[in-house]
């Protein structure tokens, strides 16, 4: 019975088979990045033919990402009315 546990145990992995492993997975993952980037291209292309400023969308896209990841939003909300009024200022 001694036999039988030790048979189960798998023998770690040398450093070169992982590291062949881990270039495999990476490759498969970069592949498939590259194809999630052509289908956005392609989404992008579908609807900037539809009339759609993509550009613009993108940016009001990154800005709302930025407001969302903000973890003080009363703060954030003094600052942005203050550089708001300050640019405008500036502007005129």
């Amino acid at each position: 019975m001694p036999g039988q546990l030790t048979a189960n145990v798998q023998k770690p992995k040398s450093q070169k088979e992982l590291v062949r492993e881990y270039l495999k997975r990476y490759g498969t993952l970069r592949q498939e990045m590259e194809e999630l980037k052509m289908q956005v291209k392609d989404l992008q292309n579908e609807y900037e033919k539809e009339g759609v400023d993509i550009k613009t969308l993108k940016k009001v896209m990154r800005v709302i990402d930025i407001i969302a990841s903000v973890n003080n939003k009363g703060t954030y909300d003094e600052l942005y009315a203050q550089l708001e009024k300050e640019l405008v200022k500036s502007a005129a």
